[in-house]
């Protein structure tokens, strides 16, 4: 039956995007922003740091394989399970926290001076980080703490705006550049290799730099001595995340759902090739003048490259070549 507007697409065009490629890394869009969603979860102050992209709905106008709905079903009950276990342990981990840190100001307290305005505020030393003292804070150091918690949270979700906002536009800027150089050879497996090159190379350092902020959001406002205790969190943070995804790499469910995507990338591509041939066809009929220029017509980047490359460059942005 023809496929128009099916709903089971979106997850199709999550997979292509490189949700199944083999380790070293298994790294993907789809995945990513699940970890971005728990962290979430957890604080709406994390909301500030990542955006969750939009499924889009896709429509074929041709016949195209059943959508396999009770697999897609099976793999997103296994995703959202492991999705709640991460989000326990966070919760968990930040109650701990919250213990750690009353603990810690009932038995000492940050040095304060008084402001410009009469206030307490926190006076840091000469290595420019807080002074901690012995016996338990007052509740004006409590405040002026806690002002200057907020005011390091603040600045540090600021300068990860910045570096996420950074990362993606030299991410694109590089995928732009290349595809100008290259875009009238596009169609050419090793270039397409290149390109790919680019993109899970970008997957790696987007993860990275996701790591780094998670580390820094957990730790901004820890008191130095029991910054240890978060390092190890993090690490078995770290360790559940890596064996859920191996989990759902490797499940029965992935391959299943990976074999669709091959099946409908090679329809896709065939379909592409054929419609490709058609306007060659059809032009050189209007007029074979044109079949010889010297350099071949500007194509868009869906009747080009294959669909996966397409799905992960449009998470950058980029939905057509160069101008």
């Amino acid at each position: 039956m023809s496929f128009i507007g099916i709903m089971g697409v979106g997850m199709a065009m999550n997979l292509l995007g490189g949700l199944f490629q083999p380790k070293p890394p298994a790294i993907n869009p789809a995945y990513m922003n699940n970890m971005r969603q728990t962290m979430a979860d957890n604080s709406k102050e994390m909301d500030k740091m990542w955006e969750k992209p939009t499924n889009k709905r896709v429509a074929f106008d041709f016949d195209a394989p059943d959508f396999p709905d009770s697999t897609a079903q099976k793999f997103e009950q296994m995703t959202t399970k492991h999705a709640e276990e991460r989000t326990a342990f966070l919760s968990d981990f930040q109650k701990e926290k919250n213990s750690i840190k009353d603990d810690f100001y009932n038995q000492n307290h940050l040095k304060t001076q008084k402001g410009a305005d009469g206030k307490e505020r926190v006076a840091l030393g000469q290595d420019g980080k807080p002074v901690v003292e012995k016996g338990g804070e007052n509740q004006n150091q409590k405040v002026a703490r806690q002002e200057f918690e907020s005011q390091q949270k603040s600045e540090m979700f600021a300068k990860h705006a910045s570096e996420k906002q950074n990362f993606v536009n030299d991410q694109k800027q590089q995928l732009l550049t290349f595809l100008d150089s290259n875009k009238f050879q596009l169609h050419n497996p090793g270039v397409q290799g290149e390109m790919q090159k680019i993109i899970a190379d970008g997957q790696k350092k987007a993860l990275k730099l996701q790591d780094k902020h998670e580390e820094e959001f957990h730790k901004v406002d820890m008191p130095e001595e029991k910054v240890a205790f978060v390092d190890e969190k993090l690490a078995q943070y770290r360790e559940m995340k890596e064996k859920h995804q191996e989990i759902e790499e490797n499940s029965k469910e992935a391959r299943e759902l990976s074999n669709y995507q091959q099946d409908l990338v090679a329809l896709l591509d065939a379909k592409r090739a054929e419609a490709r041939e058609q306007k060659q066809s059809e032009m050189f009929l209007r007029d074979p003048r044109k079949m010889f220029k010297s350099a071949p017509p500007k194509e868009d980047l869906a009747s080009v490259l294959p669909m996966n490359m397409v799905v992960a460059l449009e998470n950058f942005g980029i939905t057509q070549l160069p101008g």
